[in-house]
């Protein structure tokens, strides 16, 4: 295994077939020719567990000698490619080279594809996050390479240039929606305001760029029927995925965060769990409630676990092998969507079980369930129900156009609200 400077590492280098050097017969150009060795980044090593297949297939030479020639040229240069010049062949991106044995000064002349891609490393992000950023920067220079902007130095970039790539990218490199072109104006302000804030840029490029409107659909949640029927299927039929589904109802985090936690990270004594966040692209831990009535789950859960081990791991049992978020979400698709014909995702049982909290306690137990220091996010994003009882708190007004001598005050309460049992499986 040859480390890079980047953090990154590959293989050694493989040719099929085997016996490339020797092989005369010309019926050899009918196998597969190709030149291979697996890459790995950290930030995808949940995609690529055992590395990305960095492959560069020969059958379009017509000749055996043309082929080895090939082979004898790539085995020189992929090295070079990879370990001198800092190449990812999963984001396509050179990423910055060290001088000094330290990372490259960072200089208003640098092109701006070198620019952007070591604000990536300068900013240290890590996990989801830095895949995320190093998908969006993929395709960003992309485009700006079909513009001829990507060796353009990052202090002469400008809002048109932004634009022109932008809307360059959308029609010739990826469709995007509203939604997600926004957030790729947020990644890039983000990775601009690294470079001004190091002093490479005077003005982010970034700034004033107004987001595309999108239309905020409501959060699709399931129903009390909808929930019976999940568990009934899937008690029968795949016992563990519902073991799974429970935990993370009541548990307040994300599938991922939940993927994360290990036996020592459950304190059922005191009633806590210790899950790993992302704020800002950095890992936080942050203590959560367990509810009394998820108890039951949590105990069978950590059956046969040990320290150590991450509580839903392969198969969703006990194990030392964390497992990729997509594990839990397929199962979801096939299992449930498929199915019993459902088009709610899995994440919606955490905006339940947030909202059955804020309308049986206050907005405020629901931040704490779900590890928020306020309830903004509550409010806005989990809490769906929480407009409707506004609007209930209103339409129960008893107040007149003409008020009588006894109405000496308006007064008004909330409509009743539904009795929601505590649970998953709503009765």
């Amino acid at each position: 295994m040859t480390k890079t400077f980047n953090g990154c590492s590959f293989s050694d280098i493989w040719v099929s077939p085997k016996n490339w050097k020797t092989v005369k017969a010309k019926s050899a150009l009918n196998d597969n020719w190709y030149i291979q060795c697996n890459f790995y980044d950290p930030a995808f090593k949940e995609k690529y567990p055992n590395g990305f297949p960095f492959r560069k297939k020969l059958n379009k030479i017509k000749t055996l000698e043309g082929r080895k020639e090939a082979i004898r040229l790539l085995l020189d240069q992929i090295p070079i490619l990879l370990e001198k010049e800092g190449f990812n062949p999963i984001t396509k991106i050179f990423m910055p080279t060290k001088i000094n044995g330290s990372k490259a000064k960072l200089d208003g002349t640098m092109p701006l594809k070198d620019a952007l891609a070591l604000g990536i490393e300068l900013a240290r992000y890590e996990g989801d996050t830095k895949k995320d950023f190093r998908s969006v920067l993929k395709y960003f220079i992309e485009s700006a390479v079909q513009l001829k902007y990507d060796y353009a130095p990052v202090n002469t970039i400008i809002g048109v240039h932004i634009d022109l790539i932008m809307d360059n990218l959308v029609r010739n490199v990826r469709k995007l929606s509203d939604k997600r072109y926004n957030k790729y104006q947020g990644y890039l302000h983000r990775l601009f305001s690294i470079l001004k804030h190091k002093g490479i840029i005077k003005i982010n490029p970034m700034e004033g760029y107004e987001k595309k409107k999108t239309i905020i659909q409501p959060r699709e949640t399931l129903t009390a029927t909808q929930r019976k029927l999940i568990q009934n299927h899937l008690s029968v039929n795949y016992p563990n995925f519902m073991l799974f589904c429970n935990v993370f109802f009541h548990s307040g985090c994300r599938e991922v965060e939940l993927l994360k936690v290990k036996y020592e990270d459950v304190d059922l004594i005191n009633l806590e769990l210790k899950v790993e966040v992302l704020k800002g692209g950095k890992p936080k831990i942050k203590i959560l409630p367990i509810k009394k009535i998820a108890v039951p789950y949590w105990e069978k859960a950590l059956l046969g676990a040990k320290k150590g081990d991450y509580i839903f791991s392969v198969g969703l049992v006990p194990g030392e092998q964390r497992i990729r978020r997509d594990q839990v979400t397929r199962r979801w698709r096939e299992h449930v969507k498929k199915k019993l014909n459902i088009t709610a995702d899995i994440y919606s049982l955490k905006h339940s079980n947030l909202t059955e909290i804020a309308e049986r306690r206050s907005a405020k137990d629901a931040a704490k369930a779900a590890g928020h220091t306020s309830t903004a996010m509550i409010k806005k994003h989990y809490d769906v129900g929480y407009s409707n009882r506004e609007m209930n708190s209103v339409r129960s007004m008893t107040n007149t156009f003409a008020p009588t001598t006894n109405e000496s005050k308006v007064t008004g309460n909330c409509l009743p609200l539904n009795d929601f049992r505590f649970n998953f499986n709503l009765k």
